[in-house]
């Protein structure tokens, strides 16, 4: 995939830290055949930096969707948390964007409940 361009990320966290923002970030999205794919690079909110990898696979066009997720967070300390192809994440496509939302438990601060909406640039 190509570079994104700045599209829009809103990102709302539950844990670690309670935390909203809306964030100009790189955004790529990509249709090719059946398969979707989002690419959100370092959205900024409540201290934290997020990247994140959406896939779905037997898209046509927008709805509601299983997909898989790729994420890390990272804050002041280092990574807060960081996943690997979690599957069936419940992903909601537009013609726009998408949103999901992850709530994965891990030790200590290592743990996140998180929303992510994403804008795709215009023209991608």
């Amino acid at each position: 995939m190509a570079p994104g361009h700045a599209g829009s990320v809103t990102v709302a966290d539950l844990r670690p830290v309670r935390a909203s923002s809306t964030a100009s970030a790189p955004v790529t999205c990509e249709a090719t055949g059946s398969i979707y794919v989002a690419l959100i690079s370092k959205a900024a909110a409540g201290g934290l930096v997020h990247s994140f990898t959406v896939r779905v696979t037997g898209y046509h066009g927008g709805g509601q969707y299983r997909g898989t997720l790729s994420a890390t967070v990272a804050g002041a300390h280092g990574t807060v948390a960081s996943l690997t192809r979690v599957s069936a994440v419940a992903v909601a496509l537009t013609a726009t964007g998408g949103t999901f939302r992850v709530n994965v438990a891990g030790s200590g601060d290592h743990t996140l409940d998180t929303t992510v909406k994403w804008e795709c640039p215009q023209g991608s």
